[in-house]
């Protein structure tokens, strides 16, 4: 069994991609709780979509997030020069003088790119942060909030996330 760098094994369920079913039931459900949802085919083709829609010239941040880094989407949105990225503005501030003003920054941008850690198929969308910086601008701040949500992220209940960081939890508690 693969395990991470601490020991802990790698639940290998979480890695199989939804089936275009449970995709259209989380959609619809999604959609029913106010979101709008977009399915594409491939993380490219997410890509591209993103792109579309960010503003150009508009204030975007790029929270942590893989699923955004390996989309290319994190290299976009900050390297491209067509929009204000927020994330290149916070690494050009002194962390140690302008702390308080960096969390202002990072807490309110016109538009927030990120992912979850899942999406139940009853249209539950659940986020973990390790700072909690992530939560204030995807619960309620940001203008704007697009996630970006492999397939493998589909789940049928709350369940099945939460028993799987209580898991992780306990073990490196005891580790």
């Amino acid at each position: 069994m693969t395990k991470t760098k601490h020991g802990i094994p790698i639940d290998q369920s979480f890695a199989e991609a939804a089936s275009e079913e449970q995709l259209q039931v989380a959609a619809a459900s999604l959609r029913k709780n106010g979101l709008t949802v977009e399915i594409v085919d491939s993380p490219s083709d997410g890509r591209a979509y993103v792109n579309s829609i960010l503003p150009t010239n508009g204030n975007v941040f790029t929270m942590s997030s893989e699923t955004v880094k390996q989309s290319g989407l994190e290299q976009d949105i900050n390297n491209s020069g067509k929009y204000v990225s927020l994330r290149q503005q916070l690494g050009k501030m002194d962390r140690n003088t302008q702390f308080r003003e960096q969390v202002k920054l990072g807490a309110s941008p016109e538009v927030a790119v990120g992912s979850v850690h899942a999406v139940t198929e009853y249209g539950h969308v659940v986020v973990a942060s390790a700072s909690g910086s992530q939560l204030g601008p995807i619960a309620a701040s940001a203008a704007r909030v697009i996630l970006v949500v492999g397939s493998q992220k589909v789940v049928l209940t709350l369940r099945h996330p939460c028993a799987d960081w209580r898991r992780t939890a306990i073990r490196w508690k005891t580790s």
